[in-house]
């Protein structure tokens, strides 16, 4: 089989393709279950660990919601403390 033969229209592309898929496999299934073991698992971890979670970094838009929410408690906070001096008063 040439590629001489795909251009004759003799082997339809789609049969080329399924046929080295299936031979890609097979070739590879022994590779597969070496890396299924245990011990390769642990290989594979410690030479490819897992990224570390990344932290985002707060966006001006986040700052200042925090600083309004934390403005509001405050803004709060000092109007019962007016509220209970007027009533004293």
């Amino acid at each position: 089989m040439t590629g001489f033969s795909l251009r004759m229209k003799e082997v339809h592309p789609g049969d080329l393709k399924n046929a080295v898929i299936k031979y890609l496999n097979e070739l590879l299934e022994p590779i597969r279950k070496d890396f299924e073991t245990e011990e390769m698992q642990k290989l594979i971890l410690n030479a490819y660990p897992p990224p570390a979670p990344v932290q985002q970094k707060k966006s001006k838009k986040n700052k200042l919601i925090e600083v309004f929410e934390k403005t509001k408690s405050v803004l709060a906070l000092f109007s019962r403390i007016y509220r209970r001096i007027v009533v004293f008063l």
